[in-house]
């Protein structure tokens, strides 16, 4: 923000700042930037394509001793832990309000006898459907 505000009134600025922080990532998150997150994206995957290159370079230049030593400098739990990448988070995708209900909902609709019996038939007997909506419905006129 403006650096003349800051010299007379500083708890003013601050404040200012602080919410003007906020309301911009509120609205970065809101509204992202697609181009944006997408070449961010491509940038780490490059810096991590380039930091892999360098590593296996290194590592094919070792002696075995060397490469040993290299080894043995990693702590054990380190050799075996999981790693966890970014594009494993990316596949993760949140789901929803919407999609979770949805899901409940499909799920319930599934597991009644009329799909069951549906399902069962495939669709072959599409008339015997027919009739059951129609006697449904014929019911709930009454």
């Amino acid at each position: 923000m403006n650096e003349k505000l800051g010299v007379k009134y500083p708890s003013v600025h601050k404040n200012v700042n602080y919410y003007y922080d906020y309301v911009s990532e509120v609205w970065q998150e809101t509204f992202p930037n697609n181009k944006e997150i997408a070449k961010t994206k491509i940038d780490e995957r490059k810096e991590r394509a380039k930091l892999l290159k360098e590593i296996e370079k290194q590592t094919a230049e070792m002696t075995p001793e060397q490469l040993a030593a290299y080894w043995e400098a990693i702590p054990e739990w380190k050799r075996g832990a999981l790693v966890v990448t970014n594009s494993e988070k990316e596949e993760e995708e949140v789901q929803g309000i919407l999609k979770r209900v949805r899901a409940k909902i499909g799920n319930k609709v599934k597991q009644t006898q009329f799909a069951k019996d549906f399902m069962e038939k495939e669709g072959e007997n599409i008339e015997w459907a027919r009739k059951e909506y129609n006697a449904f419905k014929d019911d709930a006129r009454d």
